[in-house]
């Protein structure tokens, strides 16, 4: 329990590739400090949702709240509840429309100039934070991120049409300097095809985990012949190299079934309580 430190990046078990190999998500690892934000995709029942909880559970067992902290943003109003009072977690909202995402994203780039002015000549968080200084990681998780790019308004709605504009203003800022001020990107989605602008951001995004799903096209490179449609509930494809073909992990992560009480969900809410009472005693 918080046995990690976040100066030099995340590194968060997700799975496993084989019996003796495990499979981790990284975020600025030593040996490819770009590989900065990471983009999730996978249809209904693929998993989605439960490798999302593996990577904040996990994160927030290893990584203590100084290390890492979460602004977690879920458009389906179901999944991120169960981490209200997680001492990791500054912003959590479990029924976002897009007018609050805006919010959110504005609130992370007030972060980014605070931090640019906190760090001064210094330029990147693996510098700043020594013996003198620290800060924490922030991991910014967005469920159906799509939702944020879709106008729930008129066609010629001025609002909606300022709205969208400051979504796509502050989502490239932090795409393009998140990296120095160490915030990272996760984001989540059943229909990235739909999402007119996802071309540009997929561009800054390195990192691609694809479930199962029946189009492949906006996560990997054309000449990728994987085959996501063939996937299982509970199997991955891990890409951080922009879907080119070669860079393609294979991975199987804790899928679980639809009964009302697993196992998997009773380790999950003990080890939630026991991050809470760790907080708590110190």
């Amino acid at each position: 329990l918080w046995s990690r430190s976040s100066k030099f990046g995340l590194d968060i078990p997700i799975g496993s590739i084989s019996s003796s190999e495990n499979m981790n998500l990284e975020f600025s690892p030593q040996r490819d400090s770009t590989i900065v934000h990471g983009l999730i995709g996978g249809t209904t029942g693929s998993g989605k949702s439960t490798l999302l909880h593996d990577i904040i559970i996990n994160s927030a067992w290893l990584y203590s709240p100084d290390e890492l902290q979460f602004i977690l943003l879920d458009f389906k109003s179901v999944e991120f509840g169960i981490y209200s009072g997680l001492p990791h977690v500054r912003v959590l909202s479990t029924k976002s429309d897009r007018e609050y995402g805006r919010n959110v994203l504005a609130y992370i780039v007030n972060e980014i100039e605070y931090r640019k002015k906190l760090f001064g000549r210094v330029s990147s968080i693996e510098e700043y934070n020594d013996e003198q200084h620290h800060v924490p990681r922030i991991l910014f998780i967005i469920d159906e991120f799509h939702n944020l790019f879709i106008s729930e308004g008129t066609l010629g709605d001025l609002r909606e049409s300022n709205i969208s504009s400051q979504i796509n203003k502050h989502f490239n800022k932090i795409l393009k300097e998140g990296r120095s001020f160490g915030i990272h990107l996760l984001l989540a989605t059943q229909e990235a095809g739909s999402i007119q602008s996802i071309d540009t951001y997929l561009q800054q995004i390195k990192l691609r985990i694809v479930l199962k799903m029946e189009e492949k096209g906006k996560f990997f490179t054309y000449d990728n012949s994987v085959r996501p449609d063939k996937l299982r509930r509970g199997e991955g494809i891990y890409n951080d190299d922009f879907g080119k073909d070669g860079s393609n992990h294979h991975f199987r992560f804790a899928f679980y079934g639809s009964e009302v009480k697993t196992h998997k969900q009773i380790i999950e809410s003990e080890m939630i309580e026991t991050i809470r009472k760790k907080s708590i005693e110190i």
